[in-house]
């Protein structure tokens, strides 16, 4: 399961990012740029949905970022693969099974009658 990443750790994460990527302050982008925080959502492998939620903003807002800025989200969280259990077996009245023996029988012995 994936856990929610908060909008502080994804703060916290792109300040040390910039701290090593972009050591002058002059190639530095800004700090708080939405490009990158839609950016680190998308290379983190999560949803429009699950960006939205994280970021505090509209699914259709980060769904306009990623058309703006070429960036692709992943499609769906992956569900856990369940194994099926077997279907029951259907229950037989023994009644029914004791008839459904003597018409089979009986239909075995109209058959050598006719013949």
């Amino acid at each position: 399961m994936i856990h929610p990443i908060t909008a502080e750790q994804i703060d916290r994460a792109l300040d040390a990012a910039f701290e090593t990527c972009f050591p002058p302050a002059k190639m530095r982008p800004r700090r708080n740029s939405t490009r990158v925080k839609y950016a680190r959502c998308a290379e983190l492998g999560l949803t429009k949905a699950s960006t939205a939620r994280t970021l505090g903003v509209t699914r259709s807002t980060v769904h306009d970022a990623a058309k703006r800025y070429g960036l692709t989200f992943k499609r769906h969280q992956a569900a856990p693969k369940v194994q099926k259990a077997a279907p029951p077996k259907p229950k037989v009245n023994p009644f029914i099974a004791k008839m459904a023996e003597m018409a089979a029988a009986e239909n075995a012995a109209l058959r050598r009658a006719s013949q």
